[in-house]
């Protein structure tokens, strides 16, 4: 199987075709994230829910993350049809300009599916240092600016839903948002559900703590980071938050 050339792409450069007017709503508690509905327009929003099924069915071979409790595999400029949209320059530069990120840095993308009955996550902040290698035949990892030196981390996470088809309470998969690691996954301060053509974009920083639900229903995602380098995430939060990845805490306490 194929995948069909991306027909949203002559808009690649400029979203404001692809997206719905309606106003994305900031929200403060507990750490600053937005949370968008009705995302894309109608047509869009199709063609990525079917560029996503068309994926899955070619990367059969697609990696189960132990961690997480997730299939998963990585976004490749020009082999991912419409969803290329997610590792776009515009993608990039929306984001950084929300979120007030310098330049240089990386954009990464990918696609999650927590099958039904995925376990519970547990509250972490999605920092931990790590190198991005671009270089040939390395589509998955883009880079934007100039070179960027050493290590960097996540400055940036976005999730869109998609595919799942209509969700209700009770049917789980929720990305929940925490005030601390410590906090109990069931016991969020807020939630934010996986509804089709919803965006969940948040800051990565030391209190970003969050943790996907446990699942009745198939949840697809596609998730989207931006990446800063060490030094200027260092300049903001000194190092605190580059040893609370994960389960840091619990193991080293």
């Amino acid at each position: 199987m194929t995948m069909p050339e991306p027909r949203t792409l002559q808009a690649v450069n400029d979203l404001q075709p692809l997206l719905q007017a309606r106003r994305w709503r900031w929200r403060a508690t507990p750490f600053p994230h937005i949370v968008a509905e009705n995302v894309f327009v109608p047509d869009v929003q199709e063609e990525l829910a079917r560029d996503f099924r068309t994926l899955y069915d070619q990367r059969t071979t697609a990696g189960y993350n132990t961690q997480h409790d997730f299939l998963g595999t990585s976004l490749i400029s020009t082999q991912c049809g419409s969803l290329e949209v997610f590792i776009s320059p515009a993608w990039y530069a929306l984001f950084t300009r929300l979120f007030g990120i310098n330049e240089p840095g990386f954009l990464t993308a990918g696609v999650h599916r927590h099958r039904p009955g995925s376990r519970n996550g547990f509250p972490h902040n999605d920092i931990f240092p790590e190198r991005l290698d671009v270089g040939p035949g390395r589509g998955d990892v883009l880079r934007f600016g100039g070179p960027v030196a050493g290590k960097s981390v996540r400055a940036v996470a976005i999730l869109y839903y998609l595919n799942n088809g209509p969700w209700a309470p009770g049917d789980g998969g929720e990305t929940s948002l925490y005030w601390d690691w410590k906090d109990g996954v069931d016991t969020p301060v807020d939630s934010v559900p996986p509804r089709d053509n919803t965006l969940f974009a948040f800051s990565c920083n030391p209190h970003s703590y969050h943790s996907f639900r446990t699942n009745r229903k198939r949840r697809d995602s596609v998730i989207s980071f931006v990446y800063r380098g060490v030094d200027d995430y260092v300049q903001l939060w000194g190092d605190e938050g580059l040893r609370q990845y994960a389960e840091y805490g619990r193991h080293h306490a």
